[in-house]
């Protein structure tokens, strides 16, 4: 009977160190993932990469008590989401109304955590269990009163296997098709030609004469389409992440900004959906972190 109890006691201690081993491969898995990543908001008077620069001292703010008010972030590709820190300012006396949502192209959101009617002093710090790459925080009002402002967000989550590729495999799969390769492409600087940016290679390259800012790329893709998304595969882009701005036009005449990414500092391709009608597509490159000049090895851009 003793060898018997000892035999069970055995298993249960294994059951017991498999369970830690696997709780704690789990909470390794779990890591910091919004820091340093492209953030907008609007309205957005001081910058919102502020949010999720790391430092509790910077903040994001509109300027002004205009609600609703949101930030968000791109994590660049898909996680599963499992944590989520907001630090609010003036926190200690204020409380913030607010959701947050999720959804994997930037223009599909789901709510997945309402503080609608929230009036609780201090930071938020939630368990979350959902997908995406895109995170909103909407600010609908703050209790007993205030600007929308946040210090700081960090998010945690797991990483999604090819979540890189998920964005364009979902542009195809809704009808989508790249309509960039091959169409006249011009330049306001060719130190390489624009033609190399869409002739899907990715080891040729548009590039600028010389380093300077602003630049632009730039495609005429022969008729008027609905945008749903474009991706750029950037020179260097392990160790380099350009600042942009995606402008469109009908004409080729007048443009205007669709997406602005001047506060980006995440290295590798960038994939950010649209949803517009447009013929004229112009990446519009205004700096490159922590330098150099302005180039890209190829753009899809995807639409119907």
């Amino acid at each position: 009977m003793k060898t018997r109890r000892n035999g069970h006691c055995l298993v249960l201690l294994l059951v017991l160190v498999l369970s830690i081993g696997s709780l704690a491969h789990a909470q390794l898995q779990e890591e910091l993932i919004s820091l340093g990543k492209p953030a907008t908001a609007n309205p957005g008077e001081w910058s919102a990469n502020q949010a999720n620069d790391g430092n509790l001292e910077t903040r994001w703010a509109t300027g002004n008590d205009q609600y609703p008010a949101w930030w968000q972030v791109d994590l660049g590709a898909q996680y599963d989401l499992t944590r989520l820190e907001i630090h609010w300012y003036g926190q200690e006396a204020r409380a913030y109304r607010y959701k947050v949502e999720v959804g994997a192209t930037g223009a599909d959101f789901a709510v997945v955590f309402d503080q609608l009617d929230n009036t609780t002093f201090g930071p938020t710090d939630a368990s979350l269990n959902v997908r995406g790459r895109y995170v909103r925080i909407t600010l609908e009002g703050a209790h007993p009163g205030g600007w929308p402002s946040i210090n700081e967000v960090l998010i945690y989550g797991t990483p999604v296997e090819d979540g890189e590729l998920d964005l364009e495999a979902l542009w195809q799969k809704e009808g989508n098709r790249e309509l960039a390769a091959g169409r006249p492409a011009k330049a306001n600087q060719e130190g390489f030609p624009a033609a190399h940016a869409n002739d899907g290679k990715l080891d040729t390259r548009w590039g600028t004469i010389d380093g300077s800012f602003p630049a632009y790329w730039q495609v005429d893709l022969g008729s008027v389409y609905t945008l749903k998304g474009l991706a750029v595969n950037w020179y260097n882009e392990a160790t380099r992440a350009h600042q942009y701005r995606i402008e469109v036009s009908k004409d080729g005449q007048s443009f205007t900004t669709v997406l602005d990414r001047t506060d980006n500092r995440a290295f590798g391709a960038t994939m950010d959906a649209l949803e517009v009608e447009a013929r004229f597509v112009r990446i519009t490159i205004t700096g490159a972190y922590p330098g150099g000049w302005p180039s890209i090895c190829e753009v899809r851009v995807y639409g119907q």
